[in-house]
């Protein structure tokens, strides 16, 4: 199954890359409104995502681009990645009657344009709630922050590693997985794996990539500050009681049903801060995910006998999770998407051993 996806995956998206064209004369740009579309023509310098060379040529010969205002969730995207490095957002986001994506500088004017359905596509292509759409916007956001259209021969190789490691770099602090992160370019979402004059293969933008998520993962360590709310903090995935007699294997029978019947576990809220891959390859399970730190944000336990003998409030601490193989397929489903980095949750646990770990069996999401 994993194979006929990564195969129907490329197949969609192969041999996507980048061109950057700064043979333009000046052009002219109209914003879109609510009402009326907008245009993009006789833009002088840009970038495009296509998927053939032959495309490329084709798009550099394209002297207009209507253009349309950008979602609500598009718009809660591009404002998490500028809000979250600390960068004021200096350019502007529309969708076009284009191929795929582009990032132009028009009358000084910065500007992403994507065709309507190419970030959910690809998201549900790759598997990922937002993440490979997060990393064709943070990707371009790179280009414009690190102002690769100032000059008016750059070297696209060049440019377009430095826009990928800005985006590995970015999703790592967003709370993407190393597997996420480059999942758009190793599924050849954005590159194909030949090497052109001016654009980096896929295996020398994966190593940038990973290179970039590595370091930043190694500086965080546990001193990141919290993720943002992921973008999708709207939706009520429910509730999740879990209390599978065989995911607790690290406890008897009658001491799960004591605690539960006596209430003598912890209830707390706090945000996701990390997530723990289990990455053995002998690991079946519809769940991949061992653990998550969470920073407690309230303590709602009642046994305690006194104030002082609850969870200090920004203590963060490692919640074992139960696989979820004997959930539905729907609750697996939506207990995975509670299981987010920057995601508020409400949890039962119970904390054994030497105190420094716990194991979950109740989660339920809470807005931020």
């Amino acid at each position: 199954m994993c194979k006929f996806l990564c195969i129907t995956i490329i197949g969609l998206y192969t041999l996507l890359y980048v061109s950057c064209n700064p043979k333009r004369t000046e052009g002219n740009f109209v914003m879109p409104t609510k009402k009326n579309k907008g245009v993009v023509e006789n833009f002088k310098k840009a970038c495009f995502f296509v998927s053939s060379q032959k495309e490329i040529d084709s798009l550099k010969k394209v002297s207009k681009i209507d253009i349309e205002l950008p979602t609500n969730r598009e718009i809660e995207q591009v404002r998490q990645i500028t809000d979250f490095i600390g960068l004021p957002q200096n350019f502007g986001i529309y969708k076009g009657n284009i191929r795929n994506a582009m990032a132009v500088v028009i009358n000084g004017k910065r500007i992403i344009i994507f065709r309507k359905d190419l970030l959910r596509r690809i998201d549900r292509a790759g598997g990922s709630e937002y993440w490979s759409s997060m990393f064709i916007l943070a990707h371009e956001i790179g280009h414009h922050l690190s102002n690769h259209f100032s000059t008016d021969s750059p070297n696209s190789k060049d440019t377009e590693l430095e826009a990928d490691f800005f985006a590995g770099s970015v999703l790592c602090r967003l709370g993407a997985s190393l597997e996420e992160t480059i999942k758009p370019v190793s599924f050849g979402f954005l590159t194909t794996s030949l090497d052109h004059n001016n654009h980096p293969d896929k295996k020398s933008r994966v190593a940038m990539i990973t290179n970039a998520w590595n370091s930043t993962n190694f500086q965080l360590n546990n001193t990141f500050a919290v993720p943002p709310p992921p973008p999708d903090d709207d939706i009520d995935f429910g509730t999740q009681s879990i209390f599978t007699q065989e995911d607790f294997h690290l406890m008897h029978d009658d001491l799960l049903n004591n605690i539960i019947e006596n209430k003598s576990y912890y209830e707390l809220e706090g945000i996701i801060t990390r997530i723990h891959y289990n990455d053995s390859r002998y690991f079946n399970s519809p769940n991949n995910i061992q653990e998550i730190q969470v920073e407690i944000t309230k303590d709602n336990t009642g046994f305690y006998e006194n104030k002082e003998g609850g969870v200090k409030i920004g203590t963060r601490i490692l919640v074992q999770v139960p696989t979820g193989e004997e959930m539905c397929h729907a609750c697996i489903l939506n207990y995975l998407s509670i299981l987010v980095r920057g995601r508020k949750i409400r949890f039962k646990t119970y904390i054994f051993g030497s105190g420094l770990d716990s194991y979950m069996f109740y989660l339920e999401k809470l807005k931020r």
